[in-house]
């Protein structure tokens, strides 16, 4: 059996058509494509309207060309290179400071690298050995995959897999509606050896905020204050956004999967990304909760009848600078055209 080609014959098709295979397998990218353009432009009008209409200089220009040559025409010489340095730092440790940091992590687990430093730091002065950076430790720990975690087992004595879920970030996300985003936090009081907590939201959009306190702060706790946050807030809440506490971990995340509620982490020592919710933690404890201290530590229940007090007349009357000088609820029924319904006090 014979086969014909119909493009037999016809001036300039093969190097078409290797042109066409080089920009379908990848090998002409968009850089490649501007210096062609360049180029070109170079041929038919010359140096100094090339330099005037690209920016680029006149070494750079005749570089180019000079691949070009140098590689009998193939344009994807152009291609950028890499710039990393061909010779690059080498880590120059002392092998008796590595054996340390394996054998401390191997024994003591998750001991963090700021806690090794002071232990090496002793052991280096007794050994007369250069000591090295707490940052360098740890990239000594995550070089040779130090990471150890406690293992568990099922009934069957199998080892359980540990699963790591990772944390989403809030990125470029910006809400547009209330409810798109609402940051929720926990206030510690600590008085007369007694501990109490606040769990605390607020609204970014309209403003809108609830609090709550608890005898105990946990996953449960912050569970139960996902759920009377969701059935007193005038809007659907879709996304929320917390601190990397152990008490929105849990029972909490599971609560908010069910739920359908994306939930977004801070990163570690950064409170500034949750800046709504510490200004109203530090409104809350001013205008109301630094007089109540002893019914909070005494009476939670009486706390509390007197917090949902505040809210109402936080969230309907009190003025805010942010808002215009409005309430959080009159400005979103004026902006937003939500229903026009009151927020009264139900004791939950």
């Amino acid at each position: 059996m014979r086969l014909f080609c119909i493009y037999k014959g016809i001036k300039g098709f093969v190097s078409v058509y290797n042109l066409l295979m080089k920009y379908e397998n990848g090998l002409i990218d968009e850089s490649v494509k501007r210096k062609l353009k360049i180029l070109s432009f170079f041929e038919k009008y010359g140096l100094k309207p090339t330099i005037d209409a690209f920016g680029v200089s006149k070494s750079t220009i005749y570089r180019w060309r000079k691949i070009l040559r140098d590689n009998s025409g193939r344009i994807e010489a152009l291609k950028d290179k890499s710039r990393a340095p061909k010779r690059r730092r080498k880590r120059n440790i002392d092998i008796r400071v590595i054996d340390f940091i394996v054998d401390i992590r191997k024994r003591y687990g998750r001991i963090g690298k700021e806690k090794i430093k002071v232990l090496l730091d002793e052991y280096c002065k007794e050994n007369g050995i250069k000591t090295v950076s707490s940052s360098t430790i740890g990239r000594i720990i995550k070089d040779r995959n130090l990471f150890f975690y406690h293992k568990e087992y099922t009934h069957f004595g199998k080892e359980k897999k540990r699963k790591m879920k990772k944390k989403l970030r809030r990125g470029g996300y910006r809400p547009k509606n209330p409810g798109d985003l609402i940051e929720i936090d926990s206030i510690v009081i600590f008085m007369d050896g007694i501990r109490r907590y606040i769990v605390t939201a607020v609204d970014v959009k309209g403003r809108f905020a609830f609090a709550y306190a608890y005898k105990r702060l946990s996953s449960k706790t912050s569970m139960d204050f996902m759920k009377k946050l969701k059935e007193v807030a005038p809007f659907p809440i879709t996304h929320i956004q917390t601190d990397n506490g152990s008490e929105f971990h849990g029972y909490f995340r599971d609560y908010l999967e069910k739920e359908g509620i994306t939930h977004f982490f801070t990163y570690p020592k950064r409170p500034i990304m949750n800046s709504y919710i510490e200004r109203f933690n530090r409104t809350l404890k001013e205008e109301f909760a630094n007089e109540a201290y002893d019914d909070l530590i005494f009476d939670i229940d009486e706390f509390n009848r007197k917090l949902m007090e505040y809210l109402i007349f936080y969230n309907t009357e009190r003025p805010h600078t942010s808002l215009n000088y409005k309430s959080p609820l009159r400005y979103i029924i004026d902006e937003f055209g939500f229903s026009n319904m009151l927020w009264t006090y139900t004791f939950i």
